[in-house]
């Protein structure tokens, strides 16, 4: 769709959910199939091991190297990843570290999930309380090299308690979700 600067407009699909937290349960509900696994980082968000073992979505957990200001470390990514993979989930800035990745050290995530066929889930429920030398990066500019899911709240945008409403935005400008989706469902 044309945009009035002559560019193209991008429009993603996107849900309002009552919280970030119901935002990560539809989107691990989504991904949860008999045998399936997802990557959470650890140190990391509790409330996501939780929701995937509801789900019966078996959690496997890489590791952030603190030497390196908890970057994602890629070869254990590598190492934990099979056929059965649906997603890494990347908490950016950290919840609990505080870090705030770089815009190169996001995209290497990325073209890691390209490379292993998986989605990536962002959460950026902190987006907007980064400190440090690093900008904040969303990884929804990165969707035309891997499928990203990015999960967001006002409450902590806006720091407005009470207010639940999150929600999630899928950035996938070559429709890979979508061919996927099409897939799964002529199979059935």
């Amino acid at each position: 769709m044309p945009n009035e600067r002559g560019g193209d407009l991008l429009i993603y699909p996107q849900c309002r959910r009552s919280g970030c937290a119901h935002a990560i349960e539809v989107t691990l509900t989504t991904l949860a199939r008999p045998g399936s696994n997802i990557l959470l980082p650890r140190p990391g968000y509790p409330y996501y091991d939780a929701c995937a073992a509801n789900r019966n979505l078996e959690v496997r957990h890489y590791g952030l190297l603190s030497d390196h200001g908890w970057e994602v470390d890629l070869d254990t990514v590598e190492s934990l990843t099979d056929h059965n993979t649906a997603a890494i989930v990347i908490v950016n800035p950290g919840n609990p570290c505080g870090n705030v990745y770089s815009y190169e050290h996001l995209k290497k995530i990325v073209e890691t999930a390209r490379k292993l066929g998986i989605l990536v889930i962002a959460d950026k429920v902190y987006g907007h309380l980064a400190f440090g030398s690093n900008p904040f990066v969303a990884m929804g500019v990165f969707g035309s090299i891997a499928p990203v899911i990015t999960l967001g709240s006002i409450l902590k945008r806006w720091i407005v308690p009470r207010w639940r409403l999150g929600w999630l935005v899928i950035s996938d400008p070559n429709n890979v979700v979508l061919a996927a989706a099409a897939l799964l469902w002529v199979n059935q």
